[in-house]
C-alpha cells in the first residue's frame, strides 16, 4: 500500500524533474473511503455508514506570480485515466467542462465551483501535480477524494494571497465538491463520498443522515473488529450511465411506494 509520504515524495520528484530550479510551496490530502452500511442510499436521503481508508490523493504546487499568465497547469501522475495527462485552464475565461481529457473535469469543475462560491477579489493562477493511491473505478471514492483535495488545496493558495474569500464550513466544502462532480463530471452522485473525505476522523466511522447532511462520529477502536477490504478488481465507471439508471430507478421507487 503507497504511503502519504511515498505519494508525496514521488510527486516532488516529478515535479523537481518538470520544474528544475522550482519548488512547491503547499500540499493538500483527501482519503479514500469505504461504505460499510447502506449502499445506494446517500442521494435517497437515507442513513449511510462510511469511514475513510489510509489510500488517499495528495497534491502539490504553487501559485504563480507572473500577473500576464492567468493560466493554471494542472497534471495528473495516474496512469489509469485518459490522455492528455495534463491541461491548462485559462482563469480570465469561463471554466467550461471538458470533452477530453475527462479526468480533468473532478478538477476542473472543483475549481470553477470554489471561484464562484468564493468570489476572491483576485484569482490565483498555480500549477499542481496530483497523485492517487485510490483504485480508479474500485468503489473507494478515487473521484471524491480528488475533489476534496483539490478544494483543501485552493483553500491553503488563497489564503496565503491577498485574496479575501471566506472561509469553507467542511460540510459546505463536501456540498461543493459533490456539486461539481454532478455538474462537471455528469455523474448524479449523492453526498456520502465527498462528506466523508471531509469529514473523517482517524479510528472513528461516521453515521450519516442524508436527509439534513448532519453526521455523528463512532468509535471503532475495539481490538477485536477488524475491516477488511479486498480488491475485486472489477472496474465500474460511473459516468457510463449504469449509476445514472440506479438513481432514476430508485426515484421511481420511491415515487411508487
Amino acid at each position: 500500500m503507497t504511503t502519504f509520504a511515498e505519494l508525496k515524495a514521488n510527486l516532488l520528484d516529478s515535479y523537481r524533474k518538470e520544474f528544475p530550479n522550482d519548488e512547491p510551496t503547499l500540499c493538500s490530502f483527501a482519503p479514500g473511503r469505504v461504505n460499510l452500511i447502506g449502499e445506494h442510499v446517500d442521494y435517497n436521503d437515507g442513513f449511510v455508514f462510511p469511514m475513510a481508508i489510509p489510500l488517499g490523493t495528495v497534491i502539490i504546487g504553487k501559485a504563480l506570480d507572473d500577473s500576464a499568465n492567468n493560466k493554471c497547469y494542472i497534471r495528473t501522475l495516474s496512469n489509469d485515466v485518459d490522455e492528455p495527462k495534463s491541461v491548462e485552464v485559462d482563469l480570465s475565461k469561463e471554466i467550461s467542462r471538458l470533452d477530453s481529457p475527462k479526468w480533468a473535469n473532478y478538477v476542473v469543475g472543483v475549481l470553477a465551483l470554489f471561484l464562484e462560491h468564493t468570489k476572491p477579489t483576485k484569482k490565483q493562477a498555480f500549477r499542481i501535480l496530483i497523485a492517487t493511491s485510490v483504485p480508479i473505478g474500485g468503489g473507494l471514492s478515487s473521484s471524491a477524494s480528488v475533489e476534496v483535495a483539490m478544494c483543501t488545496f485552493l483553500e491553503l493558495l488563497y489564503q496565503s494571497s491577498s485574496a479575501n474569500i471566506p472561509a469553507l464550513s467542511k460540510v459546505e466544502k463536501a456540498l461543493l465538491c459533490c456539486k461539481a462532480e454532478q455538474i462537471y463530471a455528469n455523474v448524479p452522485c449523492g453526498i456520502m463520498d465527498q462528506y466523508t473525505a471531509c469529514m473523517a476522523k482517524v479510528d472513528h466511522a461516521l453515521l450519516i443522515d442524508c436527509r439534513d447532511n448532519t453526521s455523528k462520529y463512532v468509535p471503532m477502536k475495539d481490538k477485536e473488529v477488524c475491516v477488511l477490504v479486498t480488491n475485486s478488481n472489477v472496474k465500474h465507471e460511473l459516468v457510463a450511465g449504469t449509476y445514472a439508471k440506479r438513481v432514476k430507478h430508485c426515484q421511481e421507487a420511491a415515487e411508487l411506494l
